[in-house]
Formats: C-alpha cells, structure tokens, sequence
C-alpha cells in the first residue's frame, strides 16, 4: 500500500479536524501559530499522517473481524462492529467519534455491510451512561474471546 503524500487526494468522506469551540463572550478563532501563519484546523502533513493512521487501523481491523467473525456468527452484524468498536474505544487510541466511524465503515464494508451497520456514536457515548440505570454494559468482543479461553488462576 502506497503511503498518501497529498492531503487533496484524501477521499471526502475522511473526517477533517478542525472545529473548535472557545468560551466566552466574545467571537475567537481557534487556531495555532505554525511557521509565522496562522492555521486553521489540520495541516496537509497532519491530515495525511491521520488518514494513514485510520486507513492502517481500518485494514488490520478488517483482517482481524474476519477472522473473528465466525466465532460470533449469531450476533448480528451491526452488533458485532458495535463490540468490534467498543474494544478500539477501550484501547484509548486517538481517535475523534467521526474518525471511528470512518474506520468502521471501512471495516463493515470489508465483512459485506454497509454505513447502516457501522453507526458507532453510541459507544463513545456509553462511558458517560455508565451511573444511569438504562445503561447495561456489554462486553466487547475482546472481552467475549478472552472470557472464553481457560483462566488458569482462576479457581474452580
């Protein structure tokens, strides 16, 4: 896989970094002093080190799902990505909610799905829900795969 070198051949639907929200009273412009230029958002270079970042995920992701999913045949796709997605949030890697969701949209189309099952907002969202009695927590599939194998330490 050729690595990109230029941030306007990034395909359109990867999320751009940029927004942000400064408070107070008065209008402010986020951005940050690079070089003498003020810039907004992502550079090129920064733009084009994420989407290699998310496009690597996306692949070893797909290649691991793959894999896995037969142990997990009887969930439902869309669940199974929701466990798939709940285990990378879990990691701590940096990704923003919008970056996630490309990533398993690449991941849902490698295993035959498409944009309905990849839908992932409401696993970044679960952790807050953790204290509400509604939440129920479900196991990730890294936990399931690991509760599966034998614990030795365990006693029985």
């Amino acid at each position: 896989m050729s690595k990109q070198t230029d941030a306007s051949l990034m395909p359109a639907d990867f999320p751009r970094r940029g927004e942000g929200a400064l408070s107070g009273v008065q209008p402010k412009l986020a951005a940050r002093l690079i070089d003498g230029t003020f810039v907004v958002g992502e550079t090129g270079e920064e733009l084009v080190a994420r989407f290699d970042a998310c496009q690597n995920l996306a692949t070893q992701l797909t290649e691991l799902a793959v894999r896995k999913r037969v142990q997990y045949a009887e969930l439902p796709l869309k669940e199974y990505l929701r466990r798939l997605a709940k285990g990378v949030v879990n990691k701590g890697w940096d990704l923003d909610d919008r970056e996630l969701d490309w990533v398993m949209l690449q991941v849902a189309v490698g295993l035959g799905g498409g944009p309905a099952d990849a839908l992932c907002h409401e696993v970044l969202v679960a952790p807050a829900l953790a204290t509400s009695r509604a939440y129920t927590p479900v196991p990730s599939v890294v936990d399931l795969a690991l509760s599966r194998l034998p614990n030795p330490t365990k006693p029985t």
